[in-house]
């Protein structure tokens, strides 16, 4: 059954996508349950779809620049050293990003009503004034604490999945590594550009699909800070 034996390195990859991925599901459920703002929750299940689409472009990206670098034979991040460290470099800045966008943008949203967007720099520029009320408003403390031991667990459970994949046997052939590779390549490029259609998936697409708050579900935290800066 070779032809159907995944290489283990795309089998992490889609593993630790499937967490991320999961992951941002919760949160986006946790912010509707935090913030709950409709009483009909089946009004919030198209929000949900496009969140998802947007949480699957992120994490879309990040698959592919691992999946990209392991591709390069002397980068393979099971079988080589530098592989490894190139990948769990990558993982980590990820980690390290996804947790402190994801800290800020509960808070950002109960104070504004809004998911993080490109308008929190606003605030820098009276930083002391910004920190202050920062420091008087939230649990600054208990707040570092939860980043550190986020990013630590992110960390650690990518590192649990890499340890599960490299225990595996190694059965998959020269011509299903390349078959694999080439489908893993198509559906990570279907993720990046959100649809199957002449134009990619779009920021402003959260602001057509009904009210304020349907808009801040489906938004997704990355997407709304970066397509905004603009503005």
């Amino acid at each position: 059954m070779q032809r159907l034996s995944v290489p283990r390195y795309i089998q992490w990859i889609f593993l630790t996508a499937l967490f991320f991925l999961l992951l941002m599901t919760l949160l986006r459920l946790s912010l509707v349950l935090s913030f709950n703002r409709s009483s009909d929750f089946k009004s919030l299940l198209p929000a949900f779809w496009l969140g998802f689409r947007f949480d699957l472009r992120i994490v879309s990206i990040v698959s592919f620049l691992v999946f990209l670098f392991g591709s390069i034979k002397p980068l393979h991040p099971l079988q080589k050293k530098y592989g490894r460290l190139v990948s769990f470099i990558i993982y980590t800045l990820f980690s390290i990003v996804f947790t402190i966008f994801y800290t800020v943008d509960f808070p950002h949203y109960s104070y504004v009503g809004q998911r993080l967007n490109g308008s929190i720099l606003n605030y820098l520029d009276d930083a002391k004034i910004t920190m202050g009320m920062v420091w008087q408003t939230y649990p600054v403390f208990i707040l570092i604490l939860v980043l550190f031991a986020s990013i630590f667990i992110l960390i650690a459970v990518v590192k649990f999945m890499y340890n599960y994949i490299l225990s595996k046997p190694i059965t998959a052939s020269k011509r299903s590594r390349l078959g694999w590779s080439l489908v893993f390549f198509v559906l990570l490029a279907i993720g990046i550009f959100g649809r199957v259609g002449q134009f990619p998936l779009r920021w402003s697409d959260a602001f057509a699909i009904g009210k304020d708050y349907q808009s801040q579900v489906a938004l997704n935290t990355f997407q709304s800070f970066f397509s905004s800066l603009s503005y």
